[in-house]
């Protein structure tokens, strides 16, 4: 009898474990048409890691990254000249009580960094075009912002943004071929493939001890406007490559249909 329960505590054991050492990862699309009534879309891939703390007594600590790629899709060169759009901002919310600090910024492996030939954040980019063998750090290309006002969206806790405009916004991969240009880009810096930011936190309390908690974290909104937990800003999708416009997470604050379900979410369904 002994026997048969430890072989089941074992059992029980082996099944658990792909679950908890499983990464805490979300994943979330904000899409929709833009004040010229072009498709834009950016997927944010969010890992949550509790690196110590308390979280019940309100003094837990975390890592969080937000894995940003541009999805817009490819506007071909034509004439009159239709910019891609360029992902120039990510929006969020944490806790009130929460501390926040930007820790790094990079440029994953297989991403290209292509240039007309500027200079960002005191560096020169000669022209050309270069795909990156491994993940590089571009810290000064990227800030983080506290209260970051998103429109009809309401008012954010933070957001990520490009220091320099539209300088070191993301692409869609379609835009730029083998290093080749498929259509046209109103910016002299730019990257296709993955961002990846990553934040530290501390002050957590459960209000936000997994990447799924995010998805209830709620932009204020005064009157009429629509709150959400995530926005993408994009700009440079017009002829003129002034366009401006921001995006929701369209599940934004109501009803959750994760792309993809990890320990947070099972957690969540023991919370309710």
């Amino acid at each position: 009898m002994i026997r048969k329960i430890m072989v089941s505590l074992f059992l029980i054991v082996l099944t658990l474990l792909p679950v908890s050492s499983r990464a805490d990862v979300i994943v979330r699309t904000m899409y929709g048409a833009n004040g010229c009534g072009s498709f834009v879309a950016l997927e944010v891939t969010i890992e949550f890691t509790p690196t110590g703390g308390d979280f019940v007594a309100g003094t837990g600590t975390a890592t969080a990254s937000f894995t940003l790629e541009n999805i817009s899709g490819l506007q071909p060169f034509q004439d009159p000249a239709i910019g891609n759009p360029i992902a120039t901002g990510f929006m969020f919310n944490v806790p009130p009580d929460a501390v926040i600090t930007g820790r790094d910024s990079w440029v994953l492996a297989g991403s290209s960094v292509y240039s007309t030939g500027v200079k960002m954040s005191g560096k020169m980019y000669p022209p050309g075009c270069s795909t990156l063998g491994a993940d590089e750090l571009y810290n000064n290309w990227y800030e983080l912002q506290d209260m970051g006002v998103a429109g009809s969206y309401g008012i954010f806790t933070n957001s990520i943004e490009t220091n320099n405009g539209v300088k070191g916004g993301i692409l869609d991969p379609e835009v730029l071929i083998n290093c080749e240009l498929q259509g046209d880009v109103f910016s002299p810096l730019f990257i296709v493939g993955h961002v990846k930011h990553v934040i530290t936190l501390e002050s957590l309390g459960t209000e936000l001890d997994t990447a799924e908690d995010f998805l209830s974290l709620c932009s204020i909104v005064p009157g009429e406007q629509v709150s959400s937990a995530f926005v993408a800003k994009f700009q440079g999708a017009d002829e003129g490559g002034e366009l401006s416009c921001r995006v929701h997470d369209v599940g934004y604050c109501g009803p959750i249909d994760n792309e993809e379900k990890s320990w947070g979410s099972i957690k969540n369904m023991y919370r309710e």
